[in-house]
């Protein structure tokens, strides 16, 4: 599983929280699937993109500020449905895996995050 985690570049992070506000995502994730997505990227910073950061749901629903499980799934769900996040589930005493993703744009319009002007291409 490891060795399917991406490479990612310095300030990915950043990056990656300002293609998600620019591209409209929290129209189909919502704003709580943002803010999931927005926990996990910055734990995969505070690892500096070294493996895939790993959450028992009861962590993340506290990280993330989900009342429930039920509702963890849901938005989890939404999010990887999308195509904003890699999941692999866990089991009783091992934690799930979790890395943010980029979906493929439906036009190429769509696919850069615009900042003044230029193209920004993480």
């Amino acid at each position: 599983m490891a060795a399917d985690y991406p490479r990612r570049k310095p300030f990915f992070s950043v990056k990656f929280c300002r293609h998600l506000a620019d591209c409209g995502a929290s129209k189909d994730i919502g704003p709580d699937g943002c803010w999931l997505l927005t926990v996990i990227v910055t734990t995969e910073d505070a690892l500096r993109y070294s493996k895939p950061v790993k959450f028992y749901n009861v962590q993340l629903m506290g990280h993330s500020g989900l009342g429930s499980e039920n509702a963890l799934n849901r938005v989890r769900k939404r999010c990887v449905d999308a195509g904003w996040l890699h999941y692999v589930p866990g089991a009783k005493a091992k934690p799930g895996a979790y890395w943010v993703t980029t979906p493929k744009p439906a036009s190429p319009q769509d696919s850069p995050t615009k900042t003044e002007g230029k193209v920004q291409v993480f």
